[in-house]
């Protein structure tokens, strides 16, 4: 069982979260400074907005300021899950937080190290 923490809670992070939780890893979605509205909205109605859905109850939201505070829990995997616009930005972002890059993979797609992680 891996932690995984996801940078981005649009569509594509919560995707990809819905694999990671059904194979008993642990989820925590961070979303972007752009996105604290959206982590009240599923965290008061368990729902994602934008794909109308429920959210694994497994899965935890925090806002983006909580973001060095998640990530320097023990986490084994950080997947970033923003727009192509907005790689520059979370890498920045991430340089001020992580202690190292060895965790962190970018969502563009399915590469084999995070289907490795997540079948694990």
């Amino acid at each position: 069982m891996a932690n995984i923490l996801i940078l981005g809670a649009g569509s594509m992070g919560m995707t990809f979260s819905f694999p990671c939780s059904d194979n008993n890893h642990v989820v925590f979605i961070t979303g972007t400074h752009l996105e604290n509205d959206f982590i009240d909205q599923i965290n008061s109605k368990k729902k994602h907005p934008a794909l109308n859905c429920d959210v694994p109850k497994s899965v935890k939201f925090s806002k983006f300021e909580k973001l060095g505070e998640e990530i320097n829990k023990k986490v084994d995997l950080v997947v970033v899950a923003v727009i192509s616009k907005g790689i520059k930005w979370a890498s920045i972002e991430l340089s001020k937080v992580m202690k190292s890059s060895e965790r962190l993979n970018l969502l563009k797609g399915w590469s084999q190290a995070i289907r490795r992680t997540l079948i694990q």
